[in-house]
């Protein structure tokens, strides 16, 4: 008895602990977050309770569901019965927590009784703007009863609901009443859209298909269950085909369905603003299905249209198939394809065992009879200029053995033949190899198709092996671009290499404009083929080039010169996906001796330095828009990480030269170099030596930039400048020594504007504003001197060619008009002689 007394006291003292641990307040503190964390992290989503009170016969709760939904449950159960009453109410504002485009309300509350495996829920709210109302009983944890009123859906909000685009409009009516009795289930449901069309706007914008305004969409299902049969009648309507299972029963013990199915296209000539291409005629699919436990069981379809047939059945995982005479265009305009080509489609397939895979036999022929590319398609697509069609034939024959898929093609045609195409399939494994041999005797033929000239042939030959469809082995040889294309990989490994192949017609061949011509040989081998993590080595040299002219005049908007030759050599490494390379460029515009550096490929990144010659600055006048004297001899360096930076370093001037480019910005930065070597350079006269610091930028995209130069020291040298003013003063001022000048300016597109100023111990020089045009050479600068007291005004004007210079003086003007007066004026007094003195001065002043 004592021991009896134990066990009960031990009971007592359990349950009174499971009671103060599951339903006391102190409980419910504890179990709180233990339900939320575990429902979060079941659900995916953020769960709060924001109220939670359980006791041994009640639960009332606030549930909060990613911030967006509110759910209330108010409940009372026996534990021992495993019965409940329960109400509940959801409601939400939005639900863009959980990714969707919602922001209007969603209401829904009801009761749910009875036990846990035999209860009725009901319920009533706003769904996607309908008053719906449902009762449904639920046995053994499935819906068997079901009454529905669902009227008046948004069909916009359904879609937004499912996450998709309000792709349609309208309204959905859904009404269900299905009873539930001796085990079987019977009733009636309806479906069925209202005033309901397709957002042509939308669809146009995501999938580029034009619809007509107002397309309706008109479905209607009805559906009738009897003894655990569904019985469905369904009709889908368009402006242009009418879809159709009009005897669809499913049997819901055996979870089996048989349907017919019908679509009707009676008028092609509607679908033209679809596919953009004109079609005639009807097409008309009609058939019969099974699935048995969701796995297609048998199938019985007929096709007809696109100016032929095609049936299909399927019986016992054994399909026959037969296709009729197709039309190849009619198939290329019902895809919106332009009718490229045209051709009769014929086909027999017999394929046995389709469900197992090392079982499967059979086998499938097709041809492409009759055919022909179309001149007139061709000549609109790729600005060709063919005068005829090309004709051609295509024929494929596959043979399956117990898995294994052998295929065999050729394609035959006036261009291009293909006289083997042969491939071997494993089903199970997923291995197949792959052979093609490929050749065109005459490359002329495809003259009229690139509108450029081409010659010689150009065959191709390949294997491959794939294993679980990822390449695996691949050899390719080519004799093409006038030379020879080998490549070999193994597994991870490539080699390749190109022999005396053709630049002009690599360019050719890929639709490009040439833009030279020249030898190419490469060799490149790699230990990874994985972009993310290339390895190995390669060299590349492009020997005897030349550029074409006139093609590379149109790419740079620019007259280059003719007969530019070239050469080109590059040693590639590959390490981890960066490039180490070390280049050189050899041309008779410019000499690049050295670009070596290194290029991220996966990043983009660019890092290299460079040593360059240009013997003569006067062959790049097609760049420049000057002509420039001279040679210029510069390194620096190039970085590219998502804007381009160059810098560039030169002896030039008698000093050193440093530049540096930023993106599009230009700086550029000279000390104490010789004005004489620039002015040289840039073809002006050499009115001036002496020394000066230079400082400029130029903004590359906008054209425009600033410069300015302290001139430090120096003297004017004799010139038409220096001796038209010597000529007025009756004085040499190229003695004159000049210290702590400037001339500063603009440059805007073409027009450079400056000022300038220079002073000595006897004389001063200043331009306010003058201007040089750079395209027309035009020459606008007015300077005003003052020597020793003698105002001197000189406007050179002209070209920087033929610079021309009218120069005036009021002090000498008013000096000589004295002077004349005094020894002319008071000698005569007759009026004649006064008025030849008059015209003598004024003739003189005119001079000045």
């Amino acid at each position: 008895m004592k021991i009896l007394a134990y066990v009960f006291a031990i009971f007592v003292a359990l349950f009174t602990l499971i009671y103060a641990v599951l339903f006391s307040s102190a409980g419910n503190k504890l179990l709180k977050p233990y339900i939320e964390n575990y429902a979060t992290q079941k659900s995916g989503i953020p769960i709060k309770l924001s109220s939670f009170t359980l006791t041994s016969s009640t639960l009332n709760t606030t549930i909060n569901i990613n911030q967006d939904l509110n759910l209330d449950i108010n409940a009372s159960f026996n534990l021992f019965s495993q019965s409940f009453d329960m109400s509940y109410k959801l409601s939400a504002a939005t639900l863009k927590n959980f990714g969707l485009n919602w922001a209007k309300e969603v209401s829904l509350s009801g009761n749910a009784n009875g036990k846990l495996k035999n209860f009725i829920a009901n319920g009533s709210g706003i769904v996607a703007g309908s008053d719906i109302k449902f009762s449904s009983r639920v046995l053994d944890f499935a819906p068997k009863e079901l009454k529905l009123d669902a009227k008046g859906l948004n069909i916009d909000e359904l879609l937004v609901l499912a996450n998709q685009k309000p792709y349609a409009t309208g309204k959905l009516n859904l009404v269900a009443d299905i009873a539930y009795k001796d085990q079987n289930q019977s009733g009636n449901a309806k479906l069925m859209t209202v005033s309901s069309y397709l957002n042509s706007k939308l669809i146009k914008d995501d999938f580029n298909i034009t619809l007509p305004a107002n397309f309706a969409l008109n479905l209607s299902s009805d559906i009738a269950i009897q003894n655990q049969i569904v019985h469905a009648k369904t009709v889908l309507s368009t402006p242009i085909a009418v879809a159709a299972a009009l005897n669809t029963l499913y049997d819901m013990d055996k979870n089996e369905i048989t349907s017919d199915f019908n679509l009707g296209i009676p008028n092609l000539a509607k679908l033209e603003p679809i596919i953009k291409q004109k079609l005639n005629g009807e097409i008309l699919l009609k058939g019969n299905a099974k699935a048995v436990q969701g796995k297609l069981d048998y199938l019985d379809a007929d096709i007809k249209g696109l100016g032929g047939t095609v049936s299909a059945k399927l019986k016992d995982s054994q399909i026959d198939a037969q296709i009729k005479n197709l039309k190849l265009s009619q198939i290329l305009k019902l895809a919106s394809i332009a009718p490229l080509a045209d051709g009769d489609i014929n086909g027999i397939v017999k394929i046995n065992e389709l469900n197992e895979p090392a079982l499967m036999s059979g086998t499938a022929n097709l041809q492409i009879s009759k055919a022909n590319l179309k001149s007139s398609e061709l000549n609109k697509i790729i600005d060709s200029s063919l005068k005829s069609n090309i004709d051609f034939a295509l024929n494929t024959n596959i043979n399956i053995d117990k898995g294994l898929v052998k295929s065999n093609s050729s394609l035959n045609s006036d261009l291009l033949q293909v006289s083997t195409l042969n491939a071997n399939y494993d089903l199970n494994t997923k291995n197949s190899n792959i052979s093609l041999k490929a050749d065109v005797s005459d490359l002329g033929k495809f003259k009229e198709i690139i509108n450029q000239e081409l010659n010689g042939k150009l065959s191709l030959q390949a294997d491959a092996k794939l294993k679980a469809d990822k390449l695996e082995n691949l050899n390719l040889l080519s004799n093409a671009f006038g030379g020879e294309i080998k490549a070999s990989l193994q597994g991870q490994n490539l080699k390749a290499s190109v022999k005396n192949a053709s630049l002009h017609d690599l360019f050719v061949l890929t639709n490009q404009k040439p833009l030279g011509d020249g030898v190419i040989n490469a060799d490149i081998n790699l230990s990874t083929i994985d972009i993310k993590n290339l390895n190995g080595n390669g060299v590349l040299s492009i020997t005897n080039g030349k550029l074409n002219q006139k093609n590379m005049s149109e790419l740079l908007g620019k007259e280059f010169p003719k007969n530019v030759e070239f050469s080109l050599n590059s040693k590639p490494n590959f390490t981890n996906s960066i490039v180490y390379f070390s280049s050189n460029l050899n041309s008779n515009l410019a000499k690049i001796t050295k670009f070596d550096g290194e290029f991220d490929i996966n990043k983009n990144i660019l890092n290299a330095n460079y040593i360059a010659n240009i013997a003569n600055l006067s062959s790049l006048e097609f760049i420049t828009g000057a002509k420039l004297n001279g040679e210029l001899n510069a390194n620096g360096k190039v970085k590219f990480d998502k804007n381009l930076q160059a810098t560039l370093n030169s002896k030039l001037f008698r000093s050193e030269l440093k530049s540096s480019l930023n993106d599009n910005l230009i700086n550029l930065n000279i000390d104490k170099f010789a004005i004489a070597d620039l002015l040289k350079m840039l073809g002006y006269a050499q009115f001036y030596e002496g020394s000066g610091n230079l400082k400029a930028n130029y903004d590359l995209s906008t054209q425009k930039g600033k410069f300015d130069a302290d001139i430090l020291e120096g003297k004017l040298s004799k010139s038409e400048l220096t001796n038209t003013v010597s000529l007025i003063l009756n004085r040499d001022i190229t003695s004159e020594v000049y210290k702590n000048g400037y001339i500063k300016g603009d440059i805007n597109q073409n027009l450079v504007t400056f000022k300038e100023q220079m002073s000595s111990p006897k004389s001063d020089i200043n331009v306010t504003k003058g201007t040089i045009n750079l395209a027309t050479k035009a020459l606008n600068i007015p300077i005003d001197m003052n020597v020793e007291k003698t105002d001197i005004s000189v406007k050179i004007t002209g070209t920087t060619q033929n610079p021309k210079y009218d120069a005036k003086s009021n002090y000498l003007q008013n000096k000589i008009e004295k002077g004349l007066e005094k020894l002319l004026g008071g000698k005569e007094s007759n009026s004649t002689k006064s008025n030849d003195a008059k015209e003598l001065i004024k003739g003189l002043k005119s001079l000045f």
